[in-house]
């Protein structure tokens, strides 16, 4: 199964991960222990052909059959060994080509993706050492992705020598105000709630290479509180971005398309109110493949900035500096900082100042519409 011929581009789900910030995702059917290949796309609204990054971006393999209506495997025993057998059966074929057997297309299709990156949904500790050890008997580096307890054997998982892939969702709140039900709740899983958001750092710290998923999440909207948790709990701003960007780019062999912004990639890139990772920044807009996408109507009305702004007169040109807090609230600096009553709606400004530092003078009050340049020293994101 190749995620190309799957593929249809879904504008709703498309803007709730442009929301997030994201530009660009790999895309394949999530079900059955040999899943095909994946397809890489950026998320715009245009047809499926105009955002087909890489075809066939990488092959996936897990150990549940999933939706699967075939009575084996039943174990993961059965799992285990149905892949053994299939990498097997595939090596032989691959050698032999024997006359005989004729054409499996299933097995020819299993060895031409084994060029591709190879990349396991093990989702936990042990699975992702079951699924190493797996390819290391048959010569594959997979990609795998993790769970949540990694940091629980990060000794093991760091001789893998793999990269991995990790989610953000976190473990639930232990209900735990009733004494009834907290006696149904272990010390191990508290003390699981509290250390699985450092598991990103725990990898950090190891210098074990991991890019970050949403795709475990039950609501996209969480993705960036999750990662400021993790953050909160040692992962770094730069590795955190590194996991977003450039090593998933690598990984998936599409960094001469996406994952930095150099001539002769894609245009994706983000405007955002500030760092990216503070608690309080919003994403303004996302460009996606050379589109302005509008994540946020309101933050992308919020002017706070420094401004310059000049003004007409008999005696001629006079100009101030505009120190915009908010979309209520603003000073003019000039050689003395003026009062001012400021008011916009993102569109039109409103402002009602005296020309004199003290007294009554003469007001003069402009409305303008918001064509104000930042100055060059100043960051709006």
């Amino acid at each position: 199964m190749n995620g190309y011929d799957l593929f249809n581009t879904d504008t709703k789900k498309a803007e709730s991960l442009r929301e997030q910030g994201f530009g660009a995702v790999v895309s394949h059917q999530k079900d059955g222990i040999a899943r095909g290949t994946g397809v890489a796309v950026v998320l715009s609204d245009r047809k499926e052909n105009l955002n087909i990054l890489k075809d066939r971006t990488a092959a996936f393999y897990s150990f549940s059959k999933g939706t699967s209506t075939q009575s084996y495997p039943t174990s993961m025993m059965g799992s285990v060994a149905l892949l053994r057998q299939t990498f097997i059966d595939a090596d032989w074929y691959a050698k032999n080509k024997p006359a005989k057997e004729g054409t499996n297309k299933s097995l020819e299709a299993w060895i031409n993706n084994r060029s591709l990156p190879q990349v396991f949904d093990a989702g936990d500790k042990w699975s992702d050492l079951r699924a190493d050890r797996i390819g290391d008997e048959f010569g594959v580096q997979f990609i795998i992705k993790a769970g949540d307890n990694e940091y629980q054997r990060i000794k093991e998982i760091a001789a893998t020598k793999a990269a991995y892939i990790l989610s953000l969702n976190y473990p639930e709140t232990q209900n735990v105000e009733d004494p009834m039900d907290a006696r149904f709740v272990s010390v191990s899983d508290m003390a699981h709630w509290e250390l699985a958001p450092g598991n990103a750092a725990a990898f950090e710290k190891a210098g074990i290479p991991f890019v970050i998923t949403a795709a475990d999440l039950k609501d996209i909207k969480s993705f960036w509180p999750s990662l400021r948790k993790a953050i909160a709990y040692g992962l770094s701003p730069k590795a955190a971005l590194a996991a977003l960007t450039t090593v998933p780019a690598s990984l998936m062999k599409i960094d001469d398309k996406v994952g930095s912004i150099e001539a002769g990639k894609v245009a994706n890139f983000l405007i955002t109110t500030g760092d990216l990772f503070a608690e309080k920044t919003s994403i303004v807009e996302n460009w996606v493949n050379g589109e302005r996408y509008d994540v946020k109507a309101k933050a992308s009305k919020e002017q706070a900035g420094q401004y310059k702004l000049s003004i007409s007169g008999a005696a001629g040109v006079t100009d101030y500096i505009l120190d915009v807090k908010n979309n209520s609230q603003a000073n003019l600096i000039g050689k003395d900082t003026l009062t001012t009553r400021f008011k916009s709606d993102g569109t039109l400004v409103s402002i009602n100042f005296s020309l004199k530092p003290s007294g009554k003078p003469a007001t003069a009050e402009k409305k303008i519409l918001l064509f104000l340049w930042p100055r060059p020293d100043f960051y709006i994101g």
